[in-house]
């Protein structure tokens, strides 16, 4: 089993690799993942339990804890700018004005107000972090490295630098902090998708529940403009389903009896009756998401080795600073104060969070700008085999074309005018919802008159609408051969939309998702980069061929 946790008021990634460490010790627990950006633990195996990992957490980092993903309330990260922009201020102003302001006040209070101040103002959080990984024996980090090398720059006079040091590091953190701040809004938006409610069918009864307590084999009740919760089955009804947020396909597909449904999608006009195939965790939606929510502790071989080469690196940076501060005095060759300030200068710009911090940042920053422009990215591991690619397989619908629906070509019979023929269309799509009917009535002038019509919408076929000058019939080819209607033969892979007024087919509107104005260049640029392009679609294969032809894709 896999279970997750979320781990409050712990900063010290260093504190975080020896909690991780003291709970693979214990017996049951198989693997531990973490996402320290997004403060989450993973712990795989038999869990531990609550109670026990706090006691272990707090003894690693006082005031640290954790809460269970379930249990957990929403908590965001906030960063307090106004003393890290008042600190700044004071510091610049002091660099670029000491010799004056020195000739208004004396030297001591000139390096209080415009140096130790914003020094203890930017230090306080780093000093609190420091002692509290020396009394967990813990003395070998990026805290305990600053800490003291600027408390030596004070006692050496070099006020400046001892600043600087706490100054750039809070701004590094700011940075970091809204980087990682943006990221997780964009997953957070990824993972709005799951479905929250499933109306559970039991005898005469529907009970709202939540999807993870449906069991395959449950009945439940998907009314029109829900998501469905999870896979099934239609077992009664008709409707149409709105599979774009899995697929990505704008147009709608059909379904009744028999017809397979995955959770996630969109029920549009009808009602319907499902029996579930799969639990909640296996279906389509969960599956996908916990690909998003996970792709951060999916490690890149970088990140992973960087994690390890840190627990040598930082003593070893320590032994050589206090040798060449120590050292080359002994010998005669320099005094002690330069020799001690140039070892601080080592252990300063050697400081091991960089390394800790940029590499995982780097990876989280690249996942969640991916998510933002919609591409799911299943860890770091992955971004890192970018640079291997030989294929690249595009999906078509929303990526290589706009998804959505417009009216490229209007045909109409001789005695029928365009604008005829959409004021009769717009009569019947009027009060419908689907995105071809939304298509045709966006192309519908504004200056046609609004006609009060009763309309019903037949599921999959299109709309048949009755009003003072006759019934009219707009929908697909289907719909014509129900009413036994002879349709305008036409020769086109899109999307064909009849209007017939009173048994006559009058013309037909075509209504395509336009490809992108940027696709080609984009295609054409790869492939030169790459060997084959390919597309991937769910679309019909006449629409697949003509797309693929206008943006010079081989194969699809």
């Amino acid at each position: 089993m896999l279970v997750e946790y979320f781990i409050r008021n712990l900063t010290c990634k260093e504190c975080f690799r020896s909690f991780k460490e003291k709970v693979l010790d214990f017996s049951g627990v198989v693997e531990v993942k973490d996402n320290f950006l997004e403060q989450k633990l993973f712990i795989e195996g038999e869990d531990p339990g609550l109670k026990r990992l706090n006691l272990v957490l707090t003894k690693i980092c006082p005031g640290a804890w954790l809460e269970k993903v379930e249990e957990a309330k929403e908590e965001e990260k906030s960063f307090a700018v106004w003393p890290l922009w008042i600190s700044g201020f004071l510091f610049c102003f002091g660099m670029l004005f000491e010799e004056k302001i020195n000739t208004l006040l004396t030297p001591i209070l000139t390096q209080t107000v415009f140096f130790f101040f914003p020094y203890v103002v930017c230090g306080w959080g780093i000093f609190k972090e420091g002692f509290e990984c020396i009394l967990n024996k813990d003395y070998f980090n990026e805290f305990t490295l600053m800490g003291g090398a600027t408390v030596v720059a004070i006692f050496l006079g070099e006020y400046p630098e001892a600043v600087g040091v706490m100054f750039f590091y809070r701004i590094g953190e700011y940075v970091q902090e809204k980087v990682a701040g943006n990221s997780r809004r964009s997953i957070k938006a990824l993972l709005a998708t799951k479905p929250s409610v499933a109306h559970l069918i039991q005898g005469d009864l529907i009970q709202e529940v939540k999807p993870e307590y449906l069991n395959p084999g449950d009945v439940f009740l998907v009314k029109p403009g829900e998501k469905i919760p999870l896979d099934g089955v239609v077992e009664s009804g008709f409707s149409q389903i709105d599979t774009s947020p899995l697929t990505g396909e704008s147009a709608p597909v059909s379904v009744d009896v028999g017809s397979a449904l995955f959770g996630g999608t969109i029920n549009l006009v009808g009602s319907l009756k499902v029996k579930a195939t799969a639990a909640y965790k296996d279906s389509s939606v969960s599956k996908i998401l916990e690909l998003v929510e996970n792709a951060i502790a999916k490690k890149a071989p970088t990140e992973r080795f960087i994690t390890r080469f840190a627990r040598y690196y930082t003593p070893i940076v320590v032994l050589l600073a206090a040798v060449i501060s120590i050292f080359p005095p002994l010998v005669g060759l320099g005094t002690f104060k330069a020799w001690i300030y140039r070892g601080l200068v080592l252990m300063v710009i050697s400081c091991p969070c960089a390394l800790l911090i940029s590499i995982p940042l780097g990876y989280f920053g690249g996942i969640g700008a991916a998510s933002r422009r919609g591409i799911l990215v299943k860890g770091g591991n992955v971004l890192d085999s970018l640079r291997k690619i030989k294929t690249v397989a595009f999906d078509k619908t929303g990526t290589l074309t706009k998804a959505t629906f417009s009216v490229t070509e209007i045909i109409t019979r001789k005695n029928t005018s365009e604008e005829d023929l959409l004021h009769i269309a717009s009569v019947a799509v009027r009060h419908s919802t689907h995105p071809v009917s939304r298509a045709v009535l966006k192309a519908v002038p504004e200056n046609v008159p609004f006609e009060d019509a009763e309309a019903t919408e037949v599921p999959g076929h299109g709309v048949v609408a009755t009003y003072s000058q006759g019934t009219v019939m707009v929908g697909n080819r289907s719909l014509l051969e129900k009413h036994k209607i002879e349709p305008i033969e036409v020769e086109n892979p899109n999307t064909l939309v009849y209007v017939v007024k009173d048994s006559m087919c009058l013309g037909v509107v075509v209504v395509s998702d336009t490809v992108k104005p940027d696709a080609l260049k984009a295609i054409t640029r790869l492939k030169a980069l790459v060997s084959a392009v390919v597309m991937l679609t769910g679309d019909r294969e006449e629409v697949a061929r003509f797309v693929s032809q206008s943006l010079g894709i081989g194969s699809y």
